[in-house]
């Protein structure tokens, strides 16, 4: 027969039915001198092993043991199956050999293999003497049943001699380790009984069963509440689809009901158990402690009391799922009598609705003759509006005249006539619709051919009170829309069933104004403040002056990194753009750098054609080609080389900055006050110079920013395209990228800026086709470089291994190990902004300015210009899509700053996932855990990938992309 197994030692094939990988797991320890529960997570081997050694009260020798309390908590394992079941209890959280050397010294009965693996509800006992009868362990296994999720087994051995207990509990997850942490820490004087595990183990099945019997009772009231207020028909009400949900809830009652009769079968048992474990310490103890075995009675007589509690309970669950049986099949025979029984009414029905119908078409008419006048007066206003808020409008003025259409009276007074005249003839046609109290809803035409009206039913009887939707020729137009909510009830009691069309009509009027009104009272990021109207009034007139955007003389550096293989980008708008933005800065005032490489012939002719044209200092520098072998390469785990796509780009940005390496003898040194950087995204010159000289604009009439972006869109003028340079002011990542493009986690301060229309909308990093900054943290000012090899590839690197702190002046560098990318614009700032604070600078922020957006394609541009007036309507579908995607995703090292301790999971090639201690980098919060990677070889279109073949499922770490 299949007997328990006996009470030998475990040996290593007792380990097969397990299986081992590391990851959380929890021990609580109450001995009796300590005075609260201690509780450790660990997580390795290593981990493991420290806990041996520094552990009490557990020993394979029965002198070294002492009362109390040990429980391990295994966490339950990720889902190893593509439908997403859960992993089995038997995936235990440590190594095979840290399980042996637990199962001898907690003395973990082997009887747990069996009980593991059936996978049903079970409970059983067992005795185990080692030597004599005084050397007596008490051991306990208890199983949940498989079929619902969330299921537990535990196994328990108590030693009456010492007052010892130990317990494991397989498979929690995280609320369950929480639950049963709380429940040892109130247990008080439970904790000297025997099978207080087992206790434990009995109330966290109850909660399981019972919070399924509740959903299938919630489905059952929410299916009765439909059967009784949604009108039967069927034709399309009981479809396959209906009837297999109401089937599918029967059929789930029945199994709770075998499942709750198993468990309670178990807990018949463990009420046996407890009477029996009871009178083994009665005869034991009789003549050790009797104040002890006088506890342990009383707890024991309690626990029996609430096994019966809970045994009482379950028989009203198994009650409550019988009812729900026996209720479900009598409602569908009730539904299917009253389908029959309104048949016969089909007809009589469709009688009474004739007769409707011809006053319900009248009422109708009336009610859209409303929404279409009322429209009539939004529409011009709005029109109007949009049109002024376009670019279109902007046109040149002589000196001294403000850039505005002089001709707009012209269509401010057509507008007011327009819409004066819409109300007028709207009030006009609600004093002339009125319905005479004699006048019959039903007009029966005097033709000798015409039927007379039904004589089986009256007409319908006109209220005494005009219904019209309209306003009556007495009451003002206020009355009439405070009166309406109490007209629509009438109307919804005299006919119930037009509520939905009712609020699907008040619904699209609703939407209506609202998108109409939006951009004329609410728009986003198109109303500009004081200043930055008045720097437009200096520069965009036809003779405006050089440097009419820059009126504290500051000294500006641009850099500009390009990859141009057709000439297009400097041979067209962009060019002409930074043309105009060098004059409204002041040609005195500015340094040009340009960077160009692997552009080919025609980017070079262009480029050189460009450089003719630039009327301020500058240093254009022209690559043939950049080899790619210059450049630090990673090894794959299949052994390949690959170069990471942000080595190239930091070393071609640095590039445009060698001019700052180090000052021209020439020329001596010039100090430079700001670095505005440029993508190549089509951009206005007023806006670049807005970003530069307007942003965080304090009472002294300077800006205050130590670092600021614009908004960059690609294809979709609707999404804000570089989202992998930002994060929020508190080191989150973005959500959906609509506006407002942030989430509310934390405290949400930048999604909150952003809704109020700042700009200076407060983040930790950015970058979006255009960023201006302070330039004393990135610009060199002596003669010489600040090391020899300042200018080496990859020599602003930081080492994960060795990290070194940064310092100014600044540059820009990747994360140089595989499987973990940070974006070196992200870096950059963050970088800037820590010695920036080391150095106790005052103006630190690092904001985004919304009203300064780029675009790389010049359709985007011009759409983004109009849609921006409908923004806010964004910002709750956003938030709501937000919430549930998941987003932000999680970065586990958001919060980490530099020279902190923290644990980092790296890959190593040949042992996989790692998890180790090191100190941490600078720009953390900028990781992600994906990699770039470059296409080496001739340059064809995108020359780099995306790498998404990364081991996800062996992390530890909860570190998506």
């Amino acid at each position: 027969m299949d007997l328990p197994c006996d009470a030998g030692e475990w040996s290593s094939s007792d380990c097969d039915i397990f299986r081992f990988f590391e990851r959380k797991a929890v021990v609580l320890r109450k001995l009796e001198d300590d005075e609260q529960v201690h509780q450790q997570t660990l997580y390795t081997k290593n981990d493991w092993e420290t806990w041996f050694r520094e552990a009490q009260g557990i020993s394979t020798s029965w002198e070294n043991l002492q009362p109390g309390l040990y429980v391990i908590l295994c966490s339950r394992a990720a889902p190893i199956f593509d439908y997403g079941k859960q992993a089995p209890a038997s995936y235990l959280p440590f190594t095979k050999g840290i399980w042996e050397r637990l199962a001898r010294e907690l003395r973990t009965p082997r009887e747990i293999r069996r009980t593991i693996s059936r996978n049903v509800a079970c409970f059983s006992s067992m005795r185990k003497y080692d030597g004599d009868r005084d050397r007596m362990e008490l051991s306990f296994t208890a199983r949940m049943a498989e079929a619902l999720p969330d299921d537990l087994a535990l196994s328990t051995t108590h030693i009456p001699a010492t007052g010892s207990t130990f317990a494991v509990v397989y498979g929690c997850t995280e609320l369950q380790m929480e639950e049963i942490t709380g429940r040892i820490r109130r247990a008080g004087n439970q904790l000297h009984h025997p099978m207080l595990m087992p206790g434990v183990f009995v109330e966290l099945e109850r909660k399981r069963l019972l919070s399924f019997v509740e959903r299938v009772l919630d489905d059952f009231v929410l299916r009765a509440d439909h059967l009784e207020n949604e009108p039967w028909d069927p034709a399309t009400r009981m479809n396959t689809e209906e009837t297999h949900k109401y089937l599918s809830l029967c059929l789930r009652s029945r199994s709770l009901i075998d499942h709750i009769k198993a468990v309670k079968r178990q807990l018949s048992k463990f009420s046996e158990e407890l009477d029996v474990v009871a009178e083994e310490m009665r005869l034991r103890e009789d003549n050790v402690n009797r104040e002890k075995e006088q506890v342990i009675a009383e707890v024991g007589r309690e626990m029996k009391k609430r096994i019966r509690d809970v045994m009482d309970e379950f028989n009203d669950k198994m009650d409550d799922c019988n009812m729900v049986i026996c209720n479900t099949s009598l409602a569908m025979q009730t539904v299917w009598n009253h389908i029959a029984r309104q048949d016969s009414k089909t007809n009589t029905d469709i009688s009474k609705a004739n007769a409707a119908i011809a006053w319900e078409t009248k009422h109708e008419s009336a009610q859209m003759r409303t929404i279409a006048l009322l429209t009539m007066i939004y529409l011009p206003l709005s029109s109007v509006a949009a049109i002024f808020s376009m670019d279109m409008f902007n046109w040149e003025a002589n000196t001294g005249e403000v850039t505005h259409n002089t001709e707009y009276r012209y269509s401010l007074r057509d507008t007011t006539a327009m819409s004066s005249a819409s109300l007028a003839f709207l009030l006009n046609d609600s004093l002339e619709y009125r319905i005479p109290p004699d006048e019959k809803p039903i007009a029966v035409s005097s033709s000798t051919n015409a039927l007379p009206p039904p004589t089986c039913f009256p007409p319908p009887k006109m209220p005494t009170q005009n219904p019209d939707p309209l306003p009556p020729s007495k009451s003002s137009l206020f009355q009439w829309l405070k009166g309406r909510p109490r007209a629509l009830l009438r109307a919804f009691r005299r006919q119930p069933r037009s509520l939905p069309r009712l609020l699907l009509r008040y619904t699209v009027f609703f939407v209506a104004f609202v998108f109409l009104a939006t951009p004329i009272f609410f728009p986003s990021y198109t109303r500009h403040p004081q200043h930055y109207k008045d720097l437009r009034k200096r520069c965009l007139v036809s003779d405006s002056l050089a440097g009419c955007a820059n009126t504290h003389s500051e000294k500006v550096f641009i850099a500009v990194s390009l990859f141009d293989p057709d000439g297009n980008i400097v041979g067209g708008e962009w060019a002409k753009n930074v043309l105009d933005l060098i004059h409204m800065i002041g040609e005195d005032n500015v340094f040009l750098s340009i960077y160009e490489n692997d552009s080919g012939d025609e980017g070079a002719a262009a480029l050189d054609e460009f450089k003719k044209n630039v009327p301020c200092k500058h240093k254009i520098v022209i690559d043939g080609h950049v080899d790619y072998n210059l450049f630090p390469h990673l090894t794959m785990p299949d052994g390949t080389q690959r170069l990471k796509r942000l080595a190239y780009l930091s070393e071609m940005r640095n590039r445009a900055l060698y001019p700052l390496d180090q000052f021209d003898p020439d020329t001596g040194v010039v100090e430079y006050d700001k670095i505005l950087f440029l993508n190549d995204a089509l951009f206005a010159p007023i806006d670049a110079a807005h970003l530069l000289f307007s942003t965080n604009m304090g009472e002294d009439g300077r800006t205050h920013y130590l670092s600021t972006c614009s908004v960059d869109f690609d294809w979709n003028p609707f999404t804000m395209y570089d989202l992998y340079a930002q994060r929020d002011a508190e080191g989150y990542s973005n959500g959906i990228p609509i506006f407002p493009y942030f989430t509310s986690s934390g405290k949400g301060v930048s999604r909150k800026a952003m809704v109020s229309q700042s700009d200076a909308v407060p983040v930790k990093g950015c970058w979006g086709g255009m960023v201006a900054m302070q330039a004393k943290w990135v610009q060199n000012l002596n003669k010489e470089l600040p090391t020899k090899d300042w200018q080496a590839v990859a020599h602003h690197v930081i080492n994960p291994d060795h990290p070194h702190n940064v310092t100014a002046p600044v540059r820009f560098r990747y994360e140089p190990e595989v499987y973990f990318d940070a974006c070196e614009c992200c870096l950059f700032l963050a970088d800037v902004a820590t010695v920036a604070d080391k150095a106790g600078e005052m103006d630190t922020g690092v904001f985004v300015n919304p009203y300064v957006r780029v675009a790389y394609r010049k359709r985007t541009q011009r759409w983004e210009r109009f849609i921006r007036h409908w923004e806010r309507l964004f910002a709750l579908p956003q938030g709501i899509i937000t919430h549930f995607s998941r987003f932000p995703t999680p970065n586990p090292h958001r919060e980490v700053v530099e020279g902190q301790t923290f644990r980092e999971e790296i890959y190593q090639r040949r042992e996989g996932w790692k998890m180790v201690e090191r100190t941490g980098r600078n720009g953390m919060f900028c990781g992600v855990r994906e990699m770039q990677l470059i296409k080496e070889g001739p340059r064809v279109g995108k020359n780099w990938e995306n790498w998404f073949d990364i081991p996800w499922a062996e992390q530890q770490y909860h570190f998506p992309i």
